[in-house]
């Protein structure tokens, strides 16, 4: 693209209306709920799916984008399912 990344970041943040880590960072989050959707992953496992290396910065980001840790978001599947 030929791009300075400050201008394709700035671009990229007008288009989308939030950062580029932001986006990338949410498509990770969405795609661990797609993952956890299917089968009981492990935070490693799932670490490791995404493209995160640390589980602590993954159970971060899970938790501020879905407003729940991995573990409560298992429990609430859970209980949901059984009902």
């Amino acid at each position: 693209m030929n791009l300075a990344p400050s201008y394709f970041s700035s671009l990229f943040k007008k288009t989308m209306n939030e950062g580029v880590i932001s986006y990338i960072n949410r498509k990770k989050i969405q795609l661990a709920l797609e993952l956890l959707n299917v089968r009981d992953y492990s935070l490693l496992e799932l670490c490791e799916e995404v493209g995160i290396v640390n589980v602590g910065y993954f159970c971060k980001l899970f938790k501020e984008y879905t407003g729940d840790t991995p573990k409560q978001y298992r429990i609430k599947m859970t209980r949901y399912e059984s009902k």
